[in-house]
């Protein structure tokens, strides 16, 4: 008869858990020390890091929120991926998305029809995996943009 042996919480958690897999299968994948929630996400990443080194983009963020408001009451949170400030004046919301589920399509209908009122004073495009979806302009003609 053996004597087990004496393991720590942590090592028996990891040896007994399985690791959690993403319904969709996209892998988080890791740029420039970010982890993104899937490898389309990252390469968007890449690209707009690309576009301000050529002066095309002046700055990026990720995970932009807009309060989804209606009638001054808090509906929800939406965490767009990207916020992307062009060269030209234009600001890019840029949502990547491979596999819509339920809740992400209720809040995306939600955000098109505040995205006016979201982006009041700036002239803004929508943009769902590189097609232009709405245009909120105040002062210049909307021109296409050339995305990836």
């Amino acid at each position: 008869m053996s004597i087990p042996q004496k393991i720590t919480a942590e090592e028996f958690i990891s040896n007994n858990s399985k690791k959690k897999r993403n319904k969709y299968n996209a892998s988080k994948t890791e740029y420039n020390g970010i982890i993104y929630d899937s490898k389309l996400e990252a390469s968007y990443a890449l690209g707009y890091d690309k576009k301000k080194q050529a002066k095309i983009v002046l700055d990026w963020s990720r995970q932009h929120c807009f309060e989804l408001l209606i009638n001054s009451t808090k509906i929800c949170k939406y965490r767009i991926d990207f916020r992307v400030v062009n060269t030209d004046g234009w600001i890019d919301y840029v949502e990547v998305k491979g596999m819509p589920t339920a809740l992400w399509k209720l809040k995306w209908k939600i955000t098109k029809a505040l995205f006016t009122d979201l982006t009041k004073g700036e002239n803004a495009r929508l943009i769902l995996n590189n097609e232009v979806v709405m245009v909120s302009e105040t002062k210049k003609t909307y021109k296409p943009i050339g995305l990836f």
